[in-house]
């Protein structure tokens, strides 16, 4: 299951889903933290956009805790 997919489709179906953004893995940790914490604010809930499982999913309070949690996703990271 791809989340942003999941999460699009749900948004085109006009069905209330939380907000969220896809981190695009050309975008600098650094850039990610900064527009997320402007664009959702925080705390984020970060968990990797495919997979069923939760394993890698993390809540970040911070900045500094979502630069960490990025970082451990950098394969294919989502937040929300």
């Amino acid at each position: 299951m791809h989340k942003p997919t999941f999460k699009a489709a749900m948004r085109a179906a006009v069905i209330d889903t939380p907000r969220w953004e896809e981190v695009h893995p050309t975008h600098s940790t650094a850039h990610t933290v900064s527009t997320t914490a402007l664009t959702l604010g925080l705390p984020v809930f970060v968990k990797p956009a495919s997979g069923g499982g939760s394993l890698e999913a993390g809540i970040a309070s911070s900045q500094n805790e979502l630069a960490a949690l990025l970082e451990k996703n950098r394969v294919h990271p989502y937040t929300e």
